[in-house]
């Protein structure tokens, strides 16, 4: 009888403990599976067709800027006027002018508006929409200067001949070769901060 409820005794304390176990654990488990804990994942990823959209914006961006700036570099580096005659300078101008007045800018214009347009859908990237809207801002300044500086000059040096340039002819150089300067370093901030926004960009950019 005494062996009889010893066995009963253990018994009952072997099945509290293992209730006292079991409860444990399932507050562990609570705790482990509770709100706090949860973590919540939002569908971040883009639509295929608006990454499709985004990657070929950005190729015609480079493509193009790439073009503008390396044109702009390479008059800078490689047409400096300076030790040009007059009539030397005045040919060579106004095949320039025949060139590009109309080219340039209008590359230039759709630069700025492929720049603005990622730079306004750059939603979840704070850091390539700033560098975006940075890079257009340095693309208006190139156009501004363009507009008011350089295209001025352009047009009075193409009512000139080669025989018989303006009495001021170094003056309205000079103040030319200024600006294409300023436009330059623009354009080449441009440039490197579209770079700097590709570059940096999640691979989900919208």
């Amino acid at each position: 009888m005494v062996i009889f409820l010893q066995r009963t005794f253990t018994s009952l304390v072997h099945a509290h403990a293992g209730r006292t176990q079991g409860a444990r654990s399932d507050e562990t488990t609570l705790r482990f599976v509770s709100p706090h804990n949860l973590v919540v994942r939002p569908h971040s990823a883009a639509p295929k067709g608006t990454i499709m959209i985004v990657t070929v914006t950005r190729f015609i961006l480079l493509l193009l800027l790439s073009l503008l700036v390396g044109t702009m570099f390479c008059i800078w580096i490689g047409f400096n006027p300076a030790n040009l005659s007059a009539s030397a300078y005045v040919e060579q101008q106004q095949n320039a002018i025949h060139a590009f007045n109309t080219l340039l800018p209008t590359i230039g214009a759709v630069c700025i508006l492929l720049t603005a347009g990622l730079a306004y859908g750059a939603h979840s990237d704070l850091r390539v929409r700033y560098l975006h809207a940075a890079a257009a801002i340095c693309l208006v300044v190139a156009a501004v200067v363009t507009r008011f500086g350089n295209q001025p000059i352009n047009t009075v040096v193409m009512t000139w001949t080669a025989q018989a340039p303006a009495v001021n002819w170094i003056e309205l150089r000079d103040a030319w070769w200024q600006w294409h300067i300023v436009r330059s370093v623009a354009g080449i901030g441009a440039l490197v901060l579209t770079f700097m926004a590709v570059l940096t960009s999640k691979r989900a950019p919208m």
